[in-house]
């Protein structure tokens, strides 16, 4: 049985603009395997969400790929999934019940 895990291999994603290309993520290269936890943090506009959307298959990169032999628990490629009123704490445990 082969090894799940969801693997990003030199994925980068850029954007046009009006005032040219922004690019959001550049040379990204890790493995997640079940059970492991990732924590991302950055300032406003660092990719975290971008990130999140291809992990999540709802977005592409523009270079590299993604392999995903495993299933991603929460739907985190789609906005919306937390809710701006609660703390992350209270998020966290609500995005647990589920």
């Amino acid at each position: 049985m082969a090894e799940k895990h969801i693997t990003l291999h030199q994925v980068s994603k850029s954007y046009k603009t009006k005032a040219g290309w922004n690019h959001v993520l550049s040379d990204i290269s890790f493995r997640i395997h079940p059970n492991d936890k990732l924590g991302i943090l950055g300032r406003n506009g660092a990719g975290k969400s971008t990130l999140l959307r291809l992990i999540g298959g709802s977005e592409l990169p523009s270079h590299g790929y993604i392999e995903r032999t495993m299933s991603v628990s929460w739907p985190v490629g789609f906005n919306g999934h937390l809710q701006s009123s609660l703390s992350g704490r209270t998020n966290t445990k609500f995005c647990a019940r589920i």
